[in-house]
C-alpha cells in the first residue's frame, strides 16, 4: 500500500527512496556538486581578496589625510554584507572593525566614544564561540591585546588613570603579553608626573615590541623634565621600527605571497614612515630646545619636515618647535607664522591636548618674545584646558614666570609656590624653589 502510494519519479529530501531516479540524475548532481564547490571557492578567495583591498583602502585614506572618509569607511567596515567577510569578522576574528574604529576616535580625541567602540570590541574577542576557539588563536590574542592598548590610551586621555591601571594588568595576564604593558603604561606615569615610574616603564620595552619608538620617546620627555638633556638625547639614538615588527615572521611571509599582499605591505610601510620617522626627529628637537641648543634643534626639525605625514598630531607638534625656537632666537614673523599653523590645526581638529599644547606654547612664546600680557592671556586659557599633572605643573610655571617678568610678584609668587610644591621631580620644581628665594628676600 505504501509502496504503491509513491509517485515514479521524487524529488527534494525524498529522492534518496528512489535508486533508479538517483542512478539517472547522478552525474548532474555530481557536476551541481563540483559547481557548486568550484563557485564557493571563487567566492571565498574574491571575499579574502576584499579583506586586503579594504585594508589597502584603509592605508591610502590615513596616508592622504582624508579624514572623513576614513571614518565613513571604518564605520561601514563593521556592517559588511559579503558572506565570508561577514564570518570572518563575525566568529573568526570578531572586533578587529570596532579596534580600527576605537584607535581612529581615540587620535581624534574623541576618547569617550573610542571606549564604547574599544569596550564592544573587547567583549566581541572575549566572547568568541568556543567552536571556532582554534582558528587564528595567535591573530585573536593579538587583536585582543590591541584593544586593551587602545582602551589604557582612552582611559588615560580621559584622566581615567587607575581604571587605565586596571586594564594594563589585564594586558598583562595574557597568554604571552608579558612585559606589554610596560609600554602601555609608560605614557600614563609621564602624564601623571611620575617621572622615575615612566622612565622605568619605558626602559624595560624590549627592542623587539611594536611600542619600543614610542617608549623611547617617553624616555627622552621624562629626561627633559628632570634636566638630563644629554640623556634625552641619547636615548633617541636608534634606528625606527619598520612595519615588519607588527608581523610574525609568517605571517608577513603569508602576505607576501600575492600582489595585493604586496601592496597591502608597501602602504603600510609609506604609512609607517610618515609617523615614526619624523617622531624620533621631532622628540630630538624637543630635547635639544630644552637645552636652548637651537642650531641642531632647527636641524631636526628640517629633517622632519620632509618625512612628515598628515596626522593633526604631529603637524601640530612641528609647527610648535617652529613658534618655540624661532621665538627664543627673537624671530616674532616667523615665530607668528608658526602660530597661525598651529592655530589652522586646532580649528580643524579641535582636540583638548592640541588646543591645550596650542595655547601653552604660543603663550610661552609670546613670554619669549617680552609680550608679557598676550602671554598671560594665552597661558590662562591653557591652564582651563589642563587635565594631567604635567600639564599643570609646566603651565603654573610658565605662568610664574610671565607674571615675574610682567611686574606681578605677588601672582609669581603664588605660582612658583604652587610648583614648588608639587611632587613631580622636575627641574621647573627646583627653579621655583630658587625664584622664591629671591622674591621673597
Amino acid at each position: 500500500m505504501l509502496a504503491a502510494s509513491r509517485p515514479d519519479t521524487l524529488s527534494g529530501p525524498e529522492f534518496s527512496a528512489n535508486p533508479e531516479w538517483l542512478m539517472e540524475h547522478l552525474s548532474t548532481i555530481c557536476w551541481y556538486c563540483i559547481a557548486g564547490a568550484f563557485i564557493g571557492q571563487l567566492w571565498f578567495a574574491w571575499d579574502m581578496r576584499s579583506i586586503l583591498k579594504s585594508s589597502q583602502r584603509r592605508q591610502t585614506l590615513a596616508i592622504e589625510g582624508r579624514w572623513s572618509e576614513l571614518e565613513a569607511y571604518l564605520k561601514r567596515a563593521a556592517k559588511t554584507y559579503r558572506p565570508f567577510v561577514w564570518l570572518h569578522h563575525r566568529y573568526l576574528l570578531p572586533g578587529t572593525p570596532a579596534v580600527h574604529y576605537a584607535l581612529f576616535l581615540n587620535n581624534q580625541g574623541r576618547h569617550a566614544e573610542a571606549l564604547t567602540r574599544v569596550d564592544e570590541a573587547i567583549w566581541q574577542l572575549e566572547h568568541k564561540p568556543r567552536i571556532f576557539h582554534a582558528i587564528h588563536r595567535s591573530a585573536t590574542l593579538k587583536v585582543l591585546s590591541g584593544a586593551l592598548k587602545t582602551r589604557i590610551l582612552a582611559l588615560t586621555g580621559m584622566g581615567r588613570y587607575d581604571d587605565a591601571r586596571q586594564t594594563a594588568a589585564r594586558l598583562q595576564h595574557l597568554p604571552g603579553s608579558s612585559g606589554q604593558s610596560n609600554a602601555a603604561l609608560a605614557p600614563l606615569e609621564y602624564k601623571c608626573g611620575r617621572l622615575d615610574e615612566a622612565l622605568a616603564r619605558a626602559e624595560a620595552t624590549s627592542p623587539g615590541d611594536a611600542q619600543f619608538d614610542s617608549a623611547r620617546g617617553i624616555m627622552s620627555l621624562a629626561y627633559c623634565m628632570k634636566g638630563e638633556f644629554n640623556q634625552a638625547v641619547q636615548v633617541l639614538d636608534f634606528e625606527p621600527s619598520d612595519i615588519a615588527k607588527f608581523y610574525s615572521q609568517g605571517g608577513l611571509e603569508a602576505v607576501n605571497e600575492t600582489s595585493e599582499g604586496r601592496k597591502l605591505i608597501h602602504l603600510q610601510r609609506q604609512k609607517h614612515a610618515s609617523v615614526f620617522l619624523p617622531a624620533r626627529l621631532l622628540f630630538l628637537a624637543h630635547a635639544y630646545l630644552a637645552q636652548q641648543a637651537f642650531e641642531p634643534a632647527d636641524r631636526a626639525l628640517d629633517q622632519a619636515e620632509k618625512l612628515l605625514g598628515p596626522q593633526p598630531g604631529l603637524q601640530s607638534a612641528y609647527c610648535r618647535y617652529r613658534a618655540r625656537s624661532a621665538a627664543a632666537q627673537g624671530k616674532k614673523a616667523e615665530a607668528e607664522q608658526f602660530i597661525e599653523r598651529m592655530r589652522s590645526i586646532v580649528q580643524q581638529t579641535p582636540k583638548r591636548s592640541l588646543l591645550w599644547e596650542f595655547h601653552y606654547t604660543t603663550g610661552s612664546a609670546y613670554w619669549q618674545l617680552k609680550q608679557y600680557q598676550d602671554a598671560l592671556a594665552e597661558l590662562a586659557q591653557a591652564q582651563q584646558l589642563v587635565l594631567h599633572p604635567i600639564e599643570k605643573h609646566v603651565t603654573v610655571y610658565r605662568l610664574a614666570q610671565a607674571y615675574e617678568d610682567a611686574g606681578d610678584p605677588h601672582q609669581a609668587i603664588a605660582h612658583y609656590r604652587t610648583v614648588a610644591a608639587d611632587v613631580i621631580p622636575s627641574w621647573m620644581r627646583a627653579k621655583a624653589a630658587e625664584a622664591l628665594s629671591r622674591l621673597q628676600n
